[in-house]
């Protein structure tokens, strides 16, 4: 039997136990009966709890009792979001992702780099 997981984001309580999270099981279940809207908000670019609205559970004595876990910082404030769109802006300026994106070009350039040093000797062949 799977134990539930519920938490909460903005007051409103879901039942996350059967949804296919893309980040896995493990952060849903390393935070369940907690209160995430900090945590939500602040680990999803362009936050959206529609994608979890079928999960909205009613008002009950299940979900009036979850534990607080969030900061004193409020993660709809003007200066939350004004701070973040700025963080974006300046990645976005720079050519700079935002989420680590597996490329094969670096492993490639590092085992050109190392298979290079191995056999023209750069010193440090024989420690590997």
């Amino acid at each position: 039997q799977t134990e539930r997981i519920v938490v909460r984001i903005d007051g409103t309580s879901y039942d996350l136990t059967t949804w296919k999270h893309p980040g896995g099981r493990t952060p849903l279940e390393r935070h369940t009966g907690a209160d995430i809207t900090n945590l939500f908000y602040s680990n999803h670019f362009s936050p959206n709890v529609s994608a979890i609205a079928k999960f909205r559970l009613t008002q009950d004595s299940s979900t009036t009792s979850l534990r607080r876990t969030t900061s004193d910082i409020d993660p709809h404030s003007g200066l939350y979001r004004e701070l973040k769109a700025a963080v974006k802006r300046r990645l976005v300026e720079r050519g700079i992702p935002w989420r680590y994106k597996p490329a094969w070009q670096p492993f490639l350039v590092r085992l050109a780099c190392a298979l290079y040093c191995l056999q023209h000797g750069c010193g440090w062949g024989a420690q590997v």
